[in-house]
Parts: structure tokens; C-alpha cells; sequence
């Protein structure tokens, strides 16, 4: 039979295994339950699913030399930064959950419009807005770049409601 020192020292070991070069722990996915207005949130996604009802969003004029690989890469580091950007949600025998995973792909694209046009650019946000985010398998936000010929480009982020409200999203950003 193990003894407290004994269990205590090889969690200790364990831990130490885990550890990465930096000396930082590797994450790994932890499930958490849900608070009360997430979980009418996604009460509210299961009764009317794909309409990207509860999505908020925010654009942003870059820097026309701005380098796409070097924004993706903040991104990724955003997203490492914010548990709640990594986040998936599901639910086991009617009870909801969330998972917070150690590493979750982003969704970030570009879309390259063919001419300047204002309307065209309306056009394009709001169908990035209004299309829906998979809660089940994340990750709970999209990153569009949008490059317009001749002109900055712009940063469309897309989060879900359930992970963000106006307060933490400006938060997450700045």
C-alpha cells in the first residue's frame, strides 16, 4: 500500500515529466461545467442551431504592409493566451459542459475582394457575422482577413456570445 509521501512524490515526478523546455507546463483539455447564462446560451444554440444568433463582432483597418503570416502568428498567440478562445462546448446525458483544450486549431482565413467597393465589403462582413460558429468542435471565434486592392486591409473577429460578452472581448483584444 502507498503511503501519502509516496503519492504526494509521484505526482511530484509526474508533474516534473510534464514539463516542457521553458519549463512551463504542457497544457493539456480541462471540462469545466457551465455558468448560469452560458448555459441558456447554449440552451438558446440547441433550440435554433446555424443561425449565428448570439455572434459578436468587431473589424478593424490594418496597416496595408501588414504581413498575414505575422498576424496569424498573433493571433495563435492570442488564442494561447485565452482559455475561453480555445473552448469547446457539449453535453453528456442532457448536462452541458465546456472543454478549455491545450491547443484548439484558430479559424483564420483571408478573403480577397476583387475591387474596393464598399458595398461588397458590407456584403462580406455580414455573412462572416451571421454564419454560425460550431460550439461542439471550436473553436468559438473566426478571424477573417479581408484584402481590398489599393486600400488597408481589414480584421474581422467573430466570437461567440457564450465565451465573450462587450466587457471581456474588449479585454481579450487590447
Amino acid at each position: 500500500m502507498e503511503t501519502a509521501e509516496q503519492a504526494l512524490g509521484s505526482c511530484v515526478l509526474e508533474l516534473q515529466r510534464k514539463k516542457t523546455k521553458g519549463g512551463m507546463m504542457e497544457k493539456s483539455s480541462l471540462e469545466y461545467p457551465l455558468s448560469p447564462n452560458q448555459q441558456g446560451l447554449w440552451s438558446l444554440e440547441q433550440r435554433f442551431p446555424n443561425r449565428g444568433l448570439y455572434n459578436l463582432s468587431a473589424a478593424w483597418r490594418l496597416p496595408p504592409d501588414i504581413s498575414f503570416p505575422t498576424l496569424r502568428r498573433a493571433v495563435e498567440r492570442l488564442c494561447a493566451r485565452h482559455p475561453a478562445l480555445r473552448t469547446t462546448f457539449s453535453d453528456q446525458g442532457g448536462i452541458p459542459f465546456q472543454v478549455a483544450h491545450g491547443n484548439l486549431p484558430i479559424d483564420f482565413r483571408e478573403v480577397r475582394m476583387e475591387n474596393g467597393d464598399e458595398a461588397n465589403l458590407r456584403k462580406i462582413l455580414e455573412t462572416q457575422i451571421s454564419r454560425p460558429l460550431d460550439l461542439e468542435r471550436g473553436p468559438p471565434t473566426r478571424w477573417v482577413l479581408i484584402s481590398i486592392p489599393e486600400q488597408a486591409p481589414v480584421l474581422l473577429l467573430i466570437v461567440h456570445h457564450i465565451v465573450a460578452d462587450a466587457w471581456t472581448y474588449t479585454e481579450m483584444i487590447v
